[in-house]
């Protein structure tokens, strides 16, 4: 029902989030 909609966007909002810290923490250390 809509609960798991909601939980299911919540999971990719957070995996969203975890790529885009990788992609940045990756940027910051080549610049180093």
């Amino acid at each position: 029902g809509a609960l798991s909609l909601r939980l299911i966007q919540v999971l990719r909002y957070k995996d969203m989030l975890e790529i885009i810290g990788i992609k940045t923490y990756i940027c910051y250390l080549l610049k180093i």
